[in-house]
C-alpha cells in the first residue's frame, strides 16, 4: 500500500513538471490542465490493483480535495464587493440569483425522471452537487481579447460565486435526505441548521476581524509584502479548521471569511489571487488527478442512465436555465447560447461528491448520485476542454457586428475587483 502511494505521487509529480515546462505552449492548444491531469491520473489508476486504489482514494484523495476547495471559495469570495451584490440586475447577478436555482430545480427534475430509485432529496443532492461550475476548465476563454469583456468577466465571476452559494444547498438536501427515521428528523434538522449558521458565524467573526487587524497592521508598515499572502492564507486555514472543531460547515465559514475580510483590507483579493495562482493550482490539479484515479474503479458500473444524465446536464439543463435567467438582458442570442454552454463541472462538483463517498452509503441512492456525478465530470473535462478554442472562434464570428455600448461589453465594476481579467 505505502509502495503504491510513492509510486502515485512520484507519477503526479512528474506529470506537474513535465506540464510546467510546456505549459506555455499548450494555452495555444485545447488541451487544458485538468485534461491532462485527469488523463494521467486515469492511466496511473488502471495500473493500480482495486483493492490498493479504494484504501488511497478515500484517505488520500479526501483532505488535499477539501482544502483545495476552501481556498477557491476564500480566493473567490476575496474578489467580491458584497455591498454590490445586489446594485443592479446584470448578467452576474441573473446567473446567480436565477440560472443557479433553475439548474438545481431542472437537475433534480431530470434526475427523478431517469433514477427510479431516488427519492425526492437525493435526487436534489446529485442537481445541488453538478451545479456549480468551473471556469479552469476553459481558462482560454478567460484570455482571449476575441470574447467580449463582459462575457468572460460573467463567467468567471460566476464560477467564483457558485460553488460556495450551493454549499448550504447541499448540506440542507442531505439532511432531509437522511430523515428517513422520524426519532432522528429534529437532531438531523438541527445538525444541519448548526452546520450553516455555525459556518457562517465563525467565517463573519474571523474574517472581519482578521481583515481589520490586517488592515491596521498594514497602514502601520508592520508587514512584509510575503506575509500578506501568509496571513490571509493562515485565516483562511484558521476558518477551515475552527468549523470542523465547533461543528460548522468547513467550506461556509472560508467563504464568508472571504467576503468579510474584504470589507477592512481591500488589497486581499490580490494577495490571495497570486498565492491560489500557484499553490492553489497545485492542490486543483492534484484533486483531478486523484478523482481520475477514483473513476477508474467505477467506470464500470456507471450505467446508460449516468451518462445520459451527463449529456442532460451539460446541455439543456444548463443552457435552459441560462437562457431564461438571462430574458430582458440585451444580449444577442449568439452571447446566451456561449454562456450556456460553457458551464463546465469541476473542482467543487468533484469535492462534494467525494464527501458523499466518504459517508458510506448514509443514504439508499448514493451509488446512483456518485455514477452520475463521475460521468459528468469526466464528460465536462472532455467536452469543454476540447470545444473551447473552436467555440470561442464560432462565437467571435457570430458577434462582428457588436457595438461598444452591448450588454456583453460590460463589465460590473460595483460587483468585482479583478477576475482573472485582461491585465493579469
Amino acid at each position: 500500500m505505502i509502495q503504491s502511494m510513492v509510486v502515485t505521487l512520484l507519477v503526479f509529480l512528474a506529470a506537474v513538471f513535465v506540464y510546467g515546462l510546456v505549459s506555455q505552449r499548450l494555452q495555444r492548444t485545447s488541451l487544458t490542465g485538468p485534461m491532462v491531469f485527469t488523463a494521467v491520473g486515469l492511466a496511473c489508476g488502471a495500473a493500480i490493483s482495486s483493492e490498493s486504489r479504494i484504501d488511497f482514494d478515500l484517505e488520500f484523495i479526501l483532505w488535499p480535495a477539501k482544502l483545495a476547495l476552501a481556498f477557491v471559495l476564500f480566493t473567490d469570495a476575496t474578489h467580491v464587493r458584497v455591498r454590490g451584490l445586489f446594485v443592479r440586475l446584470g448578467v452576474v447577478s441573473r446567473l446567480l440569483a436565477f440560472a443557479l436555482p433553475l439548474v438545481i430545480v431542472f437537475g433534480a427534475a431530470t434526475a427523478a425522471v431517469l433514477f427510479d430509485a431516488l427519492t425526492f432529496w437525493e435526487a436534489v443532492i446529485l442537481a445541488v452537487i453538478v451545479a456549480p461550475t468551473d471556469a479552469g476548465l476553459g481558462q482560454a476563454i478567460v484570455h482571449s481579447e476575441r470574447v467580449p469583456t463582459g462575457v468572460r468577466q460573467s463567467l468567471n465571476v460566476e464560477a467564483g460565486l457558485n460553488d460556495g452559494l450551493v454549499i448550504p444547498f447541499f448540506t440542507l438536501a442531505i439532511g432531509f435526505a437522511r430523515l428517513d427515521d422520524p426519532s432522528q428528523q429534529t437532531s438531523v434538522i438541527r445538525f444541519t441548521l448548526e452546520q450553516i449558521g455555525y459556518g457562517i458565524g465563525i467565517g463573519v467573526l474571523l474574517g472581519g476581524l482578521g481583515g481589520w487587524l490586517l488592515q491596521q497592521a498594514t497602514e502601520r508598515t508592520w508587514v512584509t509584502q510575503g506575509y500578506h499572502q501568509l496571513t490571509l492564507v493562515a485565516l483562511c486555514l484558521a476558518s477551515f479548521v475552527v468549523a470542523l472543531e465547533f461543528g460548522g460547515n468547513e467550506f461556509i465559514a472560508p467563504f464568508v471569511a472571504g467576503l468579510f475580510v474584504k470589507f477592512n483590507f481591500e488589497d486581499v483579493g490580490q494577495d490571495m489571487q497570486d498565492f491560489s495562482d500557484a499553490w492553489g493550482g497545485l492542490l486543483n490539479s492534484l484533486v483531478f488527478f486523484t478523482f481520475a484515479m477514483v473513476a477508474v474503479g467505477e467506470l464500470d458500473q456507471l450505467t446508460a442512465a449516468s451518462w445520459v444524465y451527463a449529456v442532460i446536464s451539460l446541455t439543456a439543463v444548463r443552457m435552459l436555465a441560462v437562457a431564461i435567467s438571462l430574458l430582458g438582458a440585451g444580449l444577442q442570442h449568439a452571447s446566451v447560447l456561449f454562456i450556456g454552454w460553457f458551464g463546465p463541472r469541476g473542482l467543487a462538483s468533484i469535492v462534494l461528491g467525494l464527501i458523499l463517498i466518504k459517508k458510506n452509503a448514509v443514504i439508499p441512492g448514493q451509488e446512483i448520485i456518485e455514477g452520475a456525478v463521475i460521468a459528468t465530470v469526466l464528460l465536462s473535462i472532455a467536452a469543454h476542454g476540447l470545444t473551447t478554442n473552436p467555440g470561442i472562434k464560432i462565437y467571435a464570428t457570430r458577434i462582428t457586428d457588436l457595438l461598444d455600448d452591448a450588454p456583453e461589453q460590460e463589465a460590473a465594476p460595483e460587483l468585482i475587483d479583478r477576475f482573472w481579467d485582461d491585465e493579469r
